[in-house]
């Protein structure tokens, strides 16, 4: 035993120190980064971070059994199994740093739900009272709520709101309210409400997981 922990230490005593900081750093900006996107004060700038940590993640993971054959060469066996063990941590390290990643957006896009009832409701009574939904959320200031409220998600701030030229999965629906949630990098999730409480499974370029009366869009 002994001698293989000698062995493994001096497989790793030719990584880069650099690269056990960053392997140790990924859990810690995906997690923080998915906290930071739905905390008040929050801001989506981690999660470009993190989408680079996933991808060198899986990476790390394809290269594991690369190099381990690597490794049955005598010339190439040192530093390959030091950098199959570097690896095979990191995408150890990435998934379930995932899992707790997707758990606390979920959570908080779960309680964003229950806190967007009295606009909602608004909305509907406004339609029910006028005959048509109102043109904008500034209409229901202040006969309905006192001030158009906002998300309490310092990255994902404000509802938007649209009536008529709904998204195309959405148009048989006279209004419908979402938020702008990219999750990283270059994509266009949004979260989203229709009256009807009905959503596709799929939409133009991606697809709808329920939250609650609400759906997810992941692009």
């Amino acid at each position: 035993m002994k001698r293989s922990v000698e062995k493994l230490r001096s497989f790793l005593s030719d990584l880069p120190k650099d690269m056990w900081v960053i392997v140790m750093m990924t859990p810690v900006i995906i997690i923080l980064g998915d906290y930071l996107a739905v905390a008040p004060a929050g801001t989506t700038l981690l999660l470009g971070f993190a989408v680079y940590a996933v991808v060198a993640g899986v990476i790390g993971g394809l290269a594991v059994p690369v190099l381990l054959v690597r490794s049955l060469f005598r010339k190439y066996r040192r530093k390959s199994l030091g950098w199959a063990f570097l690896c095979s941590v990191w995408c150890a390290l990435t998934i379930p740093s995932l899992l707790i990643g997707n758990s606390i957006r979920e959570a908080a896009f779960q309680k964003l739900t229950e806190e967007s009832e009295p606009l909602v409701s608004s909305i509907k009574q406004f339609q029910t009272e006028a005959g048509h939904p109102p043109e904008s959320l500034e209409d229901l200031v202040p006969a309905y709520i006192d001030k158009v409220p906002q998300t309490g998600m310092g990255a994902y701030p404000e509802y938007q709101y649209l009536t008529g030229a709904v998204f195309s999965e959405f148009k048989g629906e006279d209004w419908m309210l979402f938020i702008r949630t990219s999750s990283g990098g270059i994509n266009f999730d949004r979260f989203v409400y229709v009256p009807s409480e009905v959503y596709p499974e799929k939409g133009q370029s991606g697809f709808y997981r329920p939250v609650g009366n609400w759906a997810y869009y992941h692009e």
